[in-house]
């Protein structure tokens, strides 16, 4: 029971922050679907006017909307079942069984000792039952379906707008507990304590993964107890505060997008158990995950390099600068954690089917043990890497570090077909779960995930647009898995001395295609190289495939007309350093050959750039 403890826990400390917008005995609606009709009311409970709120037209006119729930409301799919306040217009509109049970139960809040002035006023409009009458005076369609919420404009209260009344909420919840009060209370198996009973259990956690539970004991049918039990309680028994209260917190993390990340009806959500701290998102790459640590630890003045113009320091390391804005993080603050013991969860959400949630995924660490897994895995499966400036898309930087979970898993599955592919989902759930298991949990890099990457990044006509950064996630799993199953570390910058064959075999076929690219490009020319055209053949032929690549390269080194060319040497260079024997093997090439592929590309374009500043230099001199 620690994982709801914890959630108890968190929503009594951060209590003055959650009251407003998640407050007990409360849900959410929103115009996603239909337009909301705001009753707008005088102290008296006299119909100032209607205003429609419209159904949304895109994600930025959504309108969220904390509404009073019962436990019966909250869960209803069919009867009758009105909500206390909010409602839809076929319990509001003043006649019918439906009616009659919300006004009855409106008028016992509104005569309780827990009213306030907004609920005797609602009460009062709606008991004259004329609101039909109204709102077809004032021309306002609306269907029995269409939900009403209702602002009451009282002097000196600056707040017509019930729903960001915390009174209001508070009232509601009072109210209802006093009332539940009168029940038989039961040993709440969260805090240790006696309690009123939870009926049921909140649902609707957020709009996305919509009606889904984290906790049901219907059961009446014998499916889940198995004759063990005749009915929940004999099981487990959860307090109404204490489930209200753990399910608000889990509504707050799930719905703040700093703290959570969604594919479809899955939600991977981390935070700080025993503070409101954000925490970096362990789905980020490594320049991202920068950019959080100087947000959230304000480190920017302990980590000069974090200041850098990345279009100036090219090959900037951010995954090395994680490491030491940690190391510096924790100079400035062990004192205060030692004392404080914070705590850190990630938690894996998932909504198999529309009315049932479950946890897939939950890690519990100590802050500190939380930050160095995620400075460890950017570390150790950094590769190069660039991007553009945000203020400018035509400039591009490189630099080194880890790519992105979803980056990783476009390299080993590919792009989805549309924004809605559902089977590509379902895996990338799947995939996602795998690699924080790999990040929290020390497992090793699926094999499949790095064979499935290799083949793809192989192939690279049939990939149409964004190979470079293909490659370079590749590199990157290609680096981790060395590292983890054969202890061997490949460094980032090109290995002159190494006489690997798989490495060599990659190295000649980064120095060809960056000859014909050369040539293609003073011609202005775009069409691909024969490297390129090649590849898939190469990466399983070599010996037999570089035969075909450098005969085609006959009439690009013609073109070049006895100029020197780095690609040239190089390649010369390179099959010296083939041991005997090797050169002429036609085995298939293992994943290596990509990492030379990658880092001959880099090293080749260091040299043309350190010619032309050398060449500058000595203009400049003379």
């Amino acid at each position: 029971m620690s994982f709801w403890q914890d959630l108890v826990t968190a929503y009594d400390a951060n209590f003055d922050a959650l009251q407003k917008y998640y407050p007990l005995s409360t849900t959410t609606i929103n115009n996603n679907s239909d337009d909301i009709i705001n009753v707008v009311l005088d102290k008296n409970g006299n119909l100032i006017k209607f205003d429609k709120i419209l159904k949304k037209g895109n994600r930025e006119n959504t309108v969220c909307i904390t509404m009073p729930v019962t436990e019966s409301s909250l869960s209803r799919t069919s009867g009758i079942s009105p909500h206390p306040v909010y409602d839809q217009f076929e319990y509001i509109k003043g006649t019918g069984k439906k009616f009659d049970a919300y006004i009855k139960q409106l008028e016992d809040f509104s005569n309780s000792k827990f009213s306030i002035d907004e609920v005797k006023a609602i009460y009062n409009y709606l008991s004259k039952c004329q609101i039909e009458n109204d709102l077809r005076n004032s021309g306002v369609a609306v269907k029995d379906k269409t939900m009403f919420i209702f602002s009451v404009e009282i002097p000196d209260k600056p707040e017509s707008n019930t729903w960001n009344n915390i009174n209001f909420f508070k009232a509601w919840n009072d109210y209802y507990v006093d009332k539940k009060c009168n029940n038989e209370k039961v040993y709440d198996y969260i805090t240790g304590t006696f309690q009123e009973k939870a009926d049921s259990h909140p649902k609707k956690l957020s709009n996305i993964v919509g009606n889904a539970k984290l906790i049901s004991d219907n059961d009446k049918q014998n499916f889940t107890y198995r004759g063990k039990f005749i009915n929940s309680d004999e099981a487990l028994s959860i307090g109404y505060e204490s489930s209200q209260k753990a399910h608000q917190f889990l509504r707050f993390l799930i719905n703040d997008s700093e703290r959570s990340k969604f594919c479809e009806n899955q939600v991977i959500v981390t935070y700080s158990i025993n503070s409101n701290q954000k925490l970096p998102n362990p789905l980020n790459d490594s320049k991202d995950m920068l950019g959080e640590f100087d947000d959230i630890f304000n480190l920017t003045d302990a980590n000069n390099d974090l200041n850098i113009d990345l279009q100036v320091n090219t090959g900037f390391d951010f995954s090395k600068s994680l490491k030491d804005a940690l190391g510096g993080y924790y100079t400035k603050q062990s004192n205060l954690l030692m004392k404080n013991h914070n705590r850190t969860a990630v938690i894996i959400f998932d909504s198999a089917t529309p009315g049932r949630m479950s946890i897939t995924y939950y890690k519990e660490l100590e802050k500190k043990e939380y930050l160095e897994k995620i400075v460890d895995w950017h570390e150790s499966s950094k590769w190069h890497q660039y991007g553009y400036d945000k203020n400018d898309n035509d400039k591009r930087y490189e630099y080194i570090g880890t790519p992105s979970v979803d980056n990783i898993i476009k390299a080993v599955y590919g792009n989805p077909k549309s924004n809605n592919d559902v089977s590509y989902n379902k895996i990338k759930k799947l995939a996602r779960e795998r690699l924080l298991h790999c990040i929290f949990d020390g497992e090793l890099i699926p094999k499949d995930f790095v064979l499935n990457a290799i083949r793809r990044t192989s192939n690279h006509v049939a990939v149409e647009n964004g190979y470079e950064q293909l490659l370079n996630t590749t590199c990157s799993l290609i680096r981790k898995f060395y590292k983890q199953y054969l202890m061997e570390d490949y460094i980032l910058a090109l290995e002159e001395n190494r006489t690997d064959r798989d490495y060599l075999y990659g190295r000649l076929l980064g120095a060809a295609d960056k000859l014909e690219e050369y040539v293609n490009y003073k011609e202005d020319n775009d069409r691909i190289t024969n490297a390129v055209r090649y590849q898939n053949a190469f990466s399983q032929h070599p010996f037999k495939t570089w035969k075909i690549i450098e005969e085609s390269l006959n009439p690009y080194i013609q073109k070049l007309r006895g100029k020197r060319n780095f690609s040239l040497d190089e390649i010369e260079k390179i099959k010296s350093l083939f041991q005997p024997g090797d050169f002429e093997k036609d085995a298939p090439l293992n994943g290596s050959y990509l990492l030379g592929y990658s880092l001959e590309r880099i090293n080749i374009k260091n040299l043309i750039d350190d010619a032309k500043n050398a060449k500058s230099n000595d203009i400049s001199d003379n």
